[in-house]
């Protein structure tokens, strides 16, 4: 399914700028790094413009900036309140563990409901920051790789230092299979050597 497309970046009078967005988040990298006329000075060498849609460029990325700040704003407030929600549910666990001395499901049970809370609220913060632990992937695998080669058509287009390079890694392969180095397993359809070993 493709991705929604972004929301436009819009004007002060609330109309779409039009404007090329690699532009913009350059525009936008260089307001965080240089003063505004080596902004401008960059976004003319860089892509060719005139100064004055350069200019414009800029503060259409000043409008993203500040997006992106209220983003940052938005999330650091919802931290902020999971926060309490965790620790305000924890501290009302512990008071009802100790009140539930009478050891009825009911008590134990709301007690649990409020554990519940504050952890559900510490993953929503740790979510939200970042701090959670990306979902495990098992990846299984047999070990072995299959590689369909000829060595003959391999051979055929080697030229002479290709051929004698290739001599010398399969002396080698043998010299390791010789001293026990390298254990290559046995094609499942046909039977070990037994004086092999």
């Amino acid at each position: 399914m493709p991705k929604p497309p972004a929301r436009p970046i819009l004007s002060p009078s609330g109309h779409a700028l039009t404007r090329n967005p690699a532009r913009i988040e350059f525009a936008a990298e260089q307001l965080r790094t240089l003063s505004y006329k080596e902004a401008v000075k960059a976004i003319v060498e860089r892509w060719g413009i005139h100064p004055a849609t350069a200019k414009g460029d800029l503060a259409a990325a000043k409008r993203l900036i500040a997006l992106e700040l209220d983003g940052l704003e938005v999330r650091a407030a919802e931290v902020a309140r999971n926060e309490r929600i965790a620790n305000k549910a924890e501290d009302l666990a512990d008071r009802a563990a100790a009140v539930a001395v009478s050891g009825t499901a009911a008590d134990y049970g709301a007690v649990a409901a409020l554990h519940r809370t504050a952890i559900a609220a510490s993953r929503e913060v740790s979510r939200l920051t970042g701090a959670y632990a990306p979902k495990q992937i098992e990846v299984k695998h047999s070990g072995t790789v299959e590689v369909a080669l000829q060595i003959d058509a391999v051979l055929a287009i080697l030229d002479e230092r290709g051929r004698a390079a290739f001599r010398l890694i399969q002396e080698q392969i043998e010299a390791a299979r010789a001293d026990g180095r390298l254990a290559l397993a046995a094609p499942e359809d046909e039977e070990p050597d037994p004086g092999a070993n």
